[in-house]
């Protein structure tokens, strides 16, 4: 989710991020011009990691500490899963 918003893990300003990620991608801000598909894909995965991440930062930074203790890393699964993210 970090990688989405553009962020590393220890980056403070995440909120920062997702909104300069809106400016460029929400529907809204591109009423004339439109958005492609793999535009609008990329907003749908911006806004499930800014809703993952605002509300569930340390429980996922938690998940993401206890992979890569178990070696699996953070591409490693398990950890979207136990937040209910898809």
């Amino acid at each position: 989710y970090y990688q989405i918003l553009g962020c590393q893990r220890h980056d403070v300003n995440l909120k920062r991020a997702y909104y300069d990620l809106a400016k460029v991608l929400h529907p809204d801000k591109n009423q004339g011009s439109g958005l492609t598909e793999e535009q609008k894909l990329r907003w749908r995965d911006v806004q499930e990691a800014w809703g993952v991440l605002k509300d569930r930062r340390a429980a996922y930074d938690r998940c993401l500490l206890e992979q890569e203790r178990n070696g699996s890393g953070p591409s490693g699964g398990g950890g979207e899963e136990q937040l209910g993210a898809k």
